[in-house]
C-alpha cells in the first residue's frame, strides 16, 4: 500500500494527477486507519506503472 507522498516518491508522478484519478474512481484507495490521508491499495500498482510511464515519455519529450 502506498500514501500518495509514496506513490509520488516513488512513481514519479504528480500529486495533482494522482488526485484526479482518485476522484474519476480510477485508482481504488482507502482512508489511512492509523492517520490521517488516503492510501492507494497494492493492487493498483500496475496502473501506478503505467502512469509513470506516461509521464517519463512525456518529460523526455517522446511519444507515447
Amino acid at each position: 500500500m502506498f500514501t500518495i507522498k509514496q506513490a509520488v516518491k516513488r512513481f514519479g508522478i504528480p500529486k495533482s494527477t494522482l488526485y484526479r484519478y482518485i476522484k474519476q474512481n480510477k485508482l481504488r484507495t482507502i482512508r489511512n486507519p492509523f492517520g490521517k490521508g488516503i492510501i492507494i491499495l497494492e493492487d493498483e500498482e500496475p496502473r501506478l506503472l503505467e502512469l509513470a510511464k506516461l509521464y517519463r515519455a512525456k518529460r523526455e519529450g517522446g511519444g507515447v
